[in-house]
């Protein structure tokens, strides 16, 4: 049998009533537990601003100094070295109030402190409301 680990995430640092611009970092750097090695199988972004605009997952092996929130991304020569992927969410579906966004990358990865470290990078105009904190959760094989 293959195992699977979901880890989920909220996207830390937003700022609140604040628009974004289109390749600003969007929120803080995290960190989460992680398999040594997987497959990145499915990323399920739930979006309760009912925003639907293109997040990229930065994801890296080794810690970065991470972006400001709110200011142009710019991982330095070094931290991209230990890039391990991005991961794009393009496709939204829509309810009433919320929606979804779904990528299913296939990444393979290597992890050797057990931890992958990312950033959230907005490809859109987001402006969050109070309350409405934008997580993810992604299935690795």
């Amino acid at each position: 049998t293959t195992a699977l680990a979901v880890l989920r995430v909220a996207v830390p640092g937003l700022a609140f009533a604040s628009a974004y611009t289109t390749g600003y970092a969007f929120g803080t750097r995290f960190a989460l537990a992680a398999p040594i090695e997987g497959t990145i199988a499915t990323v399920v972004f739930h979006d309760y601003d009912k925003e639907g605009l293109t997040k990229e997952i930065w994801l890296f092996s080794e810690q970065i100094a991470g972006t400001a929130n709110n200011t142009a991304f710019a991982p330095t020569d070094e931290e991209i070295a230990f890039c391990v992927g991005v991961i794009s969410i393009g496709t939204f579906y829509s309810a009433d109030v919320n929606m979804v966004g779904i990528a299913t990358p296939a990444l393979y990865y290597i992890a050797p402190r057990g931890r992958l470290y990312g950033q959230v990078v907005t490809r859109g105009a987001d402006n969050i409301a109070a309350g409405a904190v934008p997580d993810f959760t992604m299935a690795v094989t």
